[in-house]
C-alpha cells in the first residue's frame, strides 16, 4: 500500500527533500533519480502551497501520484522546519518600469508554510512567494524590463494575473532582497546568457551558410560534367558543425583508386552535410549508393536514414561501415535481420574495402534491384544475397596510410569552412592502430596492432587547415604521447595558436602505457592558453581485473610520480576510471577511488559499456565472464558481480562525482578519516547507502545526489546542507562537535559556489586547516596513502588562523547551472583557496552551444 491508498484530506504531506525549480523553460519539480523532472502549473503549485500548509487536498489529484512516485509525499508526522523569511532592509527606490532585472536561474527552492523560498548561501529564506508570485516572477527569468514583464506574467498567470502596481511591489521587494538582479550586461552571469543566445542565433546563420556553400558546391560540380549514367555516391553525414572524417577518407580513397578510374562510372557527390529534408529529396531520386558510418551516438539516425533511403527507392544501395557495424558472426545475422533496409556492412578501415566494392559493382546498379553478387570476390565486408548474408575473408589493414588521400587537403570537406567559429571542429588521425587489447576497447577494429604513421607534413598541413579556418580539433590517435615526435605536434598546435587563435581546445587520448613525453605536451598546451588537462587512461588499478580485461597498464608509482609533477608544476590531471569492468567488484572499485583520493587525482567515472566490435563482445568472452549486456547497453553484472551490486557502484559513482570531484564533501572527508582512520571512499559509500534507505532524514544530501547532477546548483542553499552534513556525521559516525568540526565545516560551505556569494572572503576559522591539509598533501606525496593519518598533526593542536576564498575563474556566475556531464572535464567548480586542485576554466558557452 502506498502512502496515497486510502489517504484522508490532511493525512499526507510534502517531503522534506522536495525542491522546486525555477529556469528559463518555467517552474517544475526537477528531474530526482531516473524520474523526469515534472512541470508546474498555477493549480500545481497551489496544491503543493496547500500541502505545505497542512490544507486538505484530494488524494486522486494526478499530481500526487507523480510525487508519490518520486517519493516526495509521506504520511503527515511532522512539518518541515522552514523559518519565516528574514526582514529585508529596501535598497533604494521602487523599481521603476524600464529597469531591466533578471531571476538567476536555473536555482532550487524550498517548499514550506511560508511559502516559496529563495534562501541564500549562509541558510537564510532571504524571500517566501505565494504560488502566484512565484508564477509572477518567472517572468523574469529571461531579462526584461519591469514594463514588459508586466505583460508576460498576464499571459501566464490569465484571470490571476497582478495588477502592474502589485508586480512592481513584488519586483522591488525581490531586488531589495537580492533575487532580482538589475540586468547588467558586463555581468558573467548575465553574459553567459547573451553569449548562449548570439550563439544559438550565429549557429543558425552558419548552418544556413554551410548548406549555401554545399549547394554552390554542387552547382559547380555539376557544371564541370557528370557522366550522364553515373551512379551518385552520397556520404549520408547529418551534422553540419562537424565533418566526417571517416566518411572524408573512405570517399577520397574512392575518388583516387586506381588512377580515378572509378569517377567515370560514379558520381560522388559534394554534399557532406545532409539535414532530414535535403537528404529526403535525394533518396527520391534514381538508384544511388549511400555511405553510412555508425558509431553508437550516430547509429539510430543513420539506421532510420537508411530505412527512408530504401522506402523512397528500394533499389539503392546502402553500406554501412565504422566501429558500430557489427562484425561478430551472430551480431551480424541479427543485425541483418534487425535491419532489412541494410545492403552491405563494411568490417575494417573502409579506405581499402570501399574502393574495391565500388568496381565489383560497376554496372550492377541500375533501375531495378542491385545485383551484389560480384561482392562475394571482395575481403572485408557482409552482404545481403536473397535471403541469406554472406561475409567475406577478412582484409588486411592498410600498410602505408599515406596511400589514402587526406580529404582536408583534397577540398572534400571545404563546405564545411563556413562553420568555422567556437563549437565546430574536425578530428583527425596522426597515426592510426593501437598496441594494446583491453577487452572493453574498440579503436576502430585496430587493437593488438602496430602503430602506422601519417607523414608529419600532411599532419601539419591538416592542422594549419583547420586553425586557418577556426576549426576546432580533436586527436583520434589511440595514445597521443606515445611518440617523440608528438611533442613537436603538440608544438606545431601552440604555434598555430599563436598565429591564428585555434584552436583553444585540444581533444585527445594520452598514452597508457607511458610518461616519457606527457608532462611536455601539457606545459606546451597550456603555455599556449589551450584548454587541456594530463589524463590517464587507468580505467583500474585492481590486478584481476587488469588480468581479465586484457590490460597491460604502466606502474602505479608512475601515475603516482606523473600525479606530483603535475600539481608542483600547477597542472591539472585527472585519471579514467571505468565502473563495471569484467572481473570487478564492489570492493575492487571502491579501492580504485580511493587510490585517486590517496594520489588527489580527478578520477573521470565511466560505467562500461558494451560495444558492438570490442573484444568484450566476442560469444567466448561474454559466456565466460557471465555478460548478459547486448552491445550498446552497460554492463549490469558478469560473474563477478551482480546487478544489484551494480546499482550500489553507480550510487557510489554519483557520491564520488558530487562528494570528491566537485568537492562538496572533500574537505570533510579528509577530515573525517584524521579522526576515525577510516577511508574516504568509505565515508562516502556509507553515505550514499544510508541517503537511499533514508532520504527523510537526509533531504539536502538527497537532493545534491538525485537532483543537482544534470543542474548543479545550491541545494536550496548550502548553509543548510552543511547544517545536515554536521548532523550526520555526529549522530551517524560518532565525531564530536567541537571547534574541529567547525573548522572543516566552515571551510567546506565557504568552497562552495553560489550566486549571492560576496568574493573574495577571508573565513576565521578556529584552526589552521590550509597548514593541516598542506601536511597531508606533502605525506601523501612521500607515499604515506594508507596511514597518514596517523603521522598527521592533529587539527586540534593547530592554532587559528585566516582562511582566503576566491572565485578568479568566475564559477559562482559561469559554471552555476551546467549539467554535471559538461562540468566533467572541468578542473574548477569549487571555489579557488590554498587546499585546492590545480584547475583551469571550462570553455565559454559559446564554445559548447554550436
Amino acid at each position: 500500500m502506498t502512502v496515497l491508498d486510502g489517504a484522508r484530506p490532511g493525512t499526507i504531506r510534502l517531503s522534506h527533500a522536495l525542491a522546486v525549480m525555477i529556469r528559463p523553460a518555467g517552474i517544475a519539480i526537477p528531474a530526482y533519480g531516473e524520474h523526469e523532472e515534472l512541470p508546474l502549473d498555477l493549480h500545481a503549485l497551489r496544491l503543493l502551497e496547500a500541502l505545505a500548509t497542512g490544507g486538505a487536498v484530494d488524494p486522486d489529484e494526478p499530481l500526487l501520484r507523480s510525487l508519490q512516485e518520486r517519493g516526495l509525499v509521506v504520511a503527515r508526522t511532522s512539518d518541515p522546519d522552514d523559518p519565516a523569511p528574514a526582514p529585508v532592509e529596501p535598497a533604494g527606490q521602487t523599481v521603476q518600469p524600464t529597469d531591466a532585472l533578471v531571476l538567476a536561474s536555473p536555482a532550487l527552492l524550498s517548499v514550506g508554510p511560508h511559502g516559496f523560498g529563495f534562501v541564500d548561501h549562509a541558510g537564510t529564506c532571504s524571500a517566501a512567494l505565494s504560488a502566484t508570485e512565484l508564477v509572477a516572477a518567472s517572468a523574469f527569468v529571461v531579462a526584461r524590463p519591469l514594463r514588459a514583464a508586466v505583460q508576460v506574467q498576464a499571459e501566464l498567470l490569465g484571470d490571476d494575473a497582478l495588477l502592474p502596481r502589485d508586480l512592481r511591489a513584488l519586483a522591488t521587494r525581490l531586488r531589495d532582497a537580492g533575487v532580482l538582479l538589475p540586468y547588467d550586461s558586463s555581468h558573467p552571469d548575465h553574459a553567459k546568457r547573451a553569449r548562449s543566445t548570439q550563439t544559438l542565433q550565429e549557429a543558425v546563420r552558419r548552418r544556413a551558410e554551410v548548406n549555401a556553400e554545399f549547394e554552390r558546391l554542387e552547382a559547380e560540380h555539376d557544371a564541370a560534367g557528370v557522366p550522364t549514367d553515373a551512379v551518385r555516391i552520397i556520404g549520408a553525414h547529418t551534422s553540419w558543425s562537424a565533418a566526417p572524417s571517416s566518411l572524408g577518407m573512405v570517399l577520397a580513397a574512392a575518388k583516387a583508386h586506381d588512377g580515378g578510374a572509378l569517377t567515370t562510372a560514379y558520381d560522388v557527390r559534394p554534399r557532406l552535410a545532409w539535414d532530414a529534408d535535403r537528404l529526403a529529396a535525394a533518396a527520391s531520386g534514381p538508384p544511388a549508393v549511400l555511405l553510412f558510418s555508425n558509431y553508437i551516438w550516430s547509429s539510430p539516425t543513420n539506421l532510420a536514414n537508411s530505412a527512408l533511403a530504401k522506402q523512397l527507392n528500394p533499389h539503392h544501395v546502402t553500406i554501412h561501415g565504422g566501429p558500430n557495424t557489427p562484425k561478430y558472426r551472430g551480431d551480424v545475422e541479427d543485425w541483418f535481420a534487425a535491419n532489412p533496409h541494410v545492403d552491405i556492412a563494411v568490417h575494417g578501415e573502409g579506405e581499402a574495402t570501399f574502393p574495391e566494392l565500388l568496381a565489383a559493382l560497376r554496372g550492377h546498379i541500375g533501375d531495378g534491384p542491385p545485383d551484389l553478387s560480384p561482392l562475394e570476390a571482395v575481403p572485408g565486408l557482409s552482404f545481403r544475397l536473397g535471403d541469406r548474408v554472406i561475409t567475406t575473408e577478412g582484409r588486411d589493414r592498410i600498410a602505408d596510410l599515406d596511400t589514402i588521400p587526406s580529404p582536408v587537403l583534397t577540398g572534400l570537406f571545404d563546405g564545411f569552412i563556413p562553420a568555422g567559429g567556437d563549437g565546430s571542429g574536425l578530428i583527425l588521425e596522426t597515426n592510426r592502430g593501437c598496441p594494446y587489447g583491453c577487452t572493453f576497447c574498440d579503436w576502430g577494429s585496430a587493437t593488438l596492432s602496430r602503430v602506422r604513421k601519417f607523414d608529419l607534413d600532411r599532419v601539419f598541413a591538416e592542422l594549419e587547415w583547420c586553425a586557418k579556418h577556426h576549426l576546432g580539433v580533436g586527436l583520434a590517435d589511440a595514445n597521443f604521447g606515445i611518440f617523440e615526435r608528438d611533442v613537436a605536434i603538440a608544438e606545431k598546435i601552440a604555434e598555430l595558436k599563436a598565429t591564428y587563435g585555434y584552436p583553444k581546445v585540444v581533444g585527445n587520448n594520452y598514452a597508457k602505457n607511458t610518461v616519457k613525453h606527457l608532462s611536455r605536451i601539457i606545459e606546451i598546451f597550456t603555455d599556449a592558453g589551450i584548454t587541456a588537462e594530463g589524463k590517464m587512461s587507468m580505467q583500474t588499478f585492481d590486478e584481476g581485473t587488469l588480468t581479465t580485461i586484457r590490460r597491460k597498464n604502466i606502474k602505479v608509482e608512475k601515475y603516482h610520480d606523473l600525479s606530483v609533477e603535475f600539481r608542483r608544476n600547477a597542472l591539472p590531471m585527472s585519471v579514467d576510471i571505468m565502473m563495471g569492468l569484467p572481473g570487478a567488484t564492489v570492493e575492487s572499485f571502491r579501492n580504485d577511488l580511493q587510490s585517486c583520493i590517496d594520489r588527489d587525482l580527478r578520477a573521470v567515472v565511466h560505467s562500461t559499456q558494451l560495444l558492438m566490435n570490442s573484444p568484450m563482445n566476442d560469444p567466448e568472452y561474454r559466456e565466460a565472464n557471465g555478460i548478459t549486456a547486448r552491445p550498446g547497453e552497460e554492463v549490469r553484472e558478469t560473474s563477478t558481480f551482480t546487478r544489484g551490486e551494480w546499482e550500489h557502484m553507480r550510487r557510489l559513482r554519483m557520491g564520488f562525482w558530487m562528494f570528491e570531484n566537485f568537492g562538496v564533501l572533500r574537505q570533510v572527508a579528509t577530515y573525517t578519516r584524521s579522526v576515525t582512520g577510516r577511508r574516504e571512499v568509505d565515508l562516502y559509500d556509507r553515505l550514499v547507502e544510508d541517503v537511499a534507505a533514508d532520504p527523510e532524514r537526509w533531504p539536502l544530501l538527497t537532493v545534491v545526489l538525485q537532483v543537482l547532477p544534470p543542474i548543479m546548483v545550491p541545494p536550496v542553499s548550502w548553509g543548510r546542507f552543511i547544517d545536515e552534513v554536521r548532523r550526520y556525521l555526529v549522530e551517524v559516525v560518532g565525531l564530536e562537535d567541537d571547534d574541529r568540526l567547525e573548522t572543516v565545516l566552515r571551510v567546506q560551505l565557504a568552497l562552495l559556489p553560489a550566486r549571492d556569494r560576496e568574493l573574495p572572503e577571508v573565513v576565521e576559522l578556529p584552526h589552521d586547516w590550509a597548514a593541516f591539509h598542506a601536511q597531508v598533501r606533502e605525506l601523501r606525496e612521500a607515499g604515506r596513502h594508507a596511514d597518514w593519518h596517523e603521522a598527521v598533526t592533529p587539527l586540534g593542536d593547530l592554532p587559528p588562523a585566516r582562511f582566503p576564498v576566491a572565485d578568479p575563474l568566475e564559477s559562482c556566475q559561469r559554471n552555476l547551472g551546467r549539467s554535471y556531464v559538461l562540468l566533467a572535464e572541468d578542473s574548477a567548480w569549487d571555489l579557488d583557496s590554498p587546499v585546492s586542485r590545480p584547475r583551469q576554466a571550462l570553455v565559454d558557452d559559446a564554445e559548447e552551444v554550436a
